[in-house]
């Protein structure tokens, strides 16, 4: 018989596992923080974690930073010319190296965290500026490219300079989408934007896409849709891209198959859900295991071993369910584990790794759930079953695993429910001890 600390409170049962729970044998425990708690917005935009564990929000309200119970403010000013002209888009990133954040959207903020300094480049500044390095590239068509670490620049005839095509700094989140990266192994650089997907290469300094592929590239030749909006590679060496529709891709560079998805088809998308249901991030945790935030059709976890996907929706009437409006935006786990999902309606935090707790509690309207009774004592039985006793709504029966087997109410006096005990005999039957001295044998 399994050891189990069981903590009783009115109406709940948390119980407590003596070593980590198989992420697919359980349902996840969300806790939640919005604007009651502190947030400046209830839109989230990005989540990181800096080098000395504190984590940083950041949403169209302004920068946020959070210890775990105080939030410090840096409110999104347009009057101050050090923040982005435009948050819509906006990235967030932590370079622990560097001891700095960087912002990117139109234009690239740096916040020193050892000065409490903001600074602001715009295109001019940081094509000037050392901190960022770019390579020269050419396209089929002859245009002029520039492609680094911190971004793409085409080169504009009409105003004859470079311009800014994306802003990003994959390199410091490899594990997250974006609309370009940079593999290691080869200094290839992948960029899936609205024109279809490109290669960026290094060495011969030309640009390959579906339309130009003299290289004879494998990816280049599978994915020919022209509307793709993020692309990111795990450690399985998988290229996940998403797109602008409810399709997205999985590409395997080893055995060179792509696999296609559809939210809608696959996956299925909430009812409750008004819009296109589409990918807006790809997510690989330190487990190796990939989550999908979507908009319209929530959170995704894949499974590699049957290749298919775990949903999970929205629970509003759930205060420990997942929460959010219509879109999960940006997925980020931090040193503990902890997987924090940004969305429409705030954040999101669950471990599935170290999730100690689970609650049984009441739900309104269902009547295969635990009374809405003050619990007053449980067993785990010899066939494993757990009981739990309430007060005034007789016992309710869990099988070992936790799931719902039936509500008993006992007929006649009202102080034949009201149960105080439970004790098991040697053999099987168990004694119920009520209020005034009745005892039912179960």
């Amino acid at each position: 018989m399994c050891k189990t600390l069981l903590i009783l409170f009115y109406s709940v049962i948390l119980f407590c596992y003596g070593k980590a729970i198989a992420q697919h044998n359980s349902a996840y425990i969300f806790r939640h923080l919005d604007q009651s708690d502190g947030l400046l917005h209830q839109e989230i935009k990005s989540i990181v974690q800096d080098g000395k564990g504190y984590i940083w929000i950041f949403t169209p309200g302004g920068l946020q930073r959070y210890d775990g119970a105080r939030f410090l403010n840096y409110p999104y000013d347009l009057n101050n010319p050090d923040w982005l002209t435009d948050t819509r888009d906006a990235d967030l990133f932590a370079d622990k190296k560097k001891n700095c954040l960087w912002i990117t959207n139109l234009e690239i903020q740096q916040v020193d965290l050892q000065k409490n300094k903001f600074t602001l480049y715009n295109e001019e500044k940081i094509l000037k500026d050392s901190n960022f390095k770019f390579n020269p590239y050419t396209d089929a068509a002859g245009n002029q490219w520039l492609s680094g670490d911190f971004g793409i620049f085409i080169y504009f005839i009409g105003a004859k300079k470079f311009i800014r095509y994306n802003f990003s700094a994959p390199f410091l989140t490899p594990g997250k989408n974006h609309l370009f990266f940079t593999d290691n192994q080869n200094g290839k650089t992948w960029f899936a934007g609205p024109d279809g997907l490109s290669l960026f290469d290094k060495e011969t300094k030309k640009i390959y896409s579906h339309d130009y592929n003299p290289i004879n590239n494998e990816l280049l030749k599978a994915v020919y849709d022209k509307r793709l909006r993020g692309i990111m590679k795990d450690s399985e060496h998988n290229i996940w891209i998403s797109t602008v529709v409810d399709s997205f891709y999985r590409y395997n560079s080893i055995t060179k198959k792509l696999s296609a998805y559809s939210l809608t088809v696959n996956t299925g998308r909430n009812s409750n859900s008004k819009g296109t249901a589409t990918v807006s991030c790809f997510f690989e945790d330190n487990h190796h295991t990939i989550w999908i935030a979507t908009n319209n059709a929530g959170l995704l976890q894949y499974n590699r071993d049957k290749d298919n996907f775990t949903k999970f929706l929205k629970e509003e009437k759930n205060g420990q369910g997942l929460h959010y409006n219509y879109s999960i935006s940006s997925i980020f786990q931090d040193d503990e584990e902890n997987i924090w999902l940004g969305t429409d309606k705030g954040i999101n935090i669950f471990n599935p790794y170290r999730q100690h707790f689970k609650s049984i509690h009441h739900e309104e309207n269902n009547t295969s759930s635990i009374p809405g009774n003050e619990i007053l004592n449980f067993i785990q039985a010899i066939n494993g079953d757990i009981i739990a006793c309430t007060w005034g709504g007789g016992i309710t029966v869990y099988d070992d695993k936790w799931n719902f087997k039936k509500n008993v109410s006992f007929v006649g006096p009202y102080e034949y429910n009201l149960v105080w005990s439970l004790i098991q005999n040697v053999d099987g039957n168990i004694w119920i001890g009520c209020q005034h001295g009745y005892i039912h044998i179960y």
